[in-house]
């Protein structure tokens, strides 16, 4: 059985944003912490859209992902991952 968090990091890794939205209520409370930057979203389709359309792009070739965790806090989830990445830059590695 696969947690939330290894759904969520395989959703990203293929850009699945149908496969992201359907791991949301339809009430999200999504924050999420980036360098110099807070996210925030209260639909499906806005966490899509963060995630897709801002932190990854099409030409971001996740080739693994080597970490994807998830842990209960309170009422809510922390959802940590770790991919290796191609793209036009080099070998990447991204960790959320």
């Amino acid at each position: 059985m696969t947690t939330i968090g290894e759904r969520f990091a395989d959703a990203i890794a293929v850009h699945d944003a149908s496969a992201l939205a359907d791991l949301f209520a339809d009430d999200v409370d999504f924050r999420a912490l980036t360098p110099r930057r807070l996210w925030e979203a209260t639909k499906p389709t806005e966490v899509v859209d963060v995630v897709l359309g801002n932190w990854f792009e099409e030409t971001d070739r996740i080739g693994s992902v080597t970490r994807a965790e998830a842990e209960p806090v309170s009422d809510t989830s922390h959802v940590s991952y770790r991919f290796d990445i191609d793209n036009e830059d080099g070998p990447q590695v991204a960790e959320q």
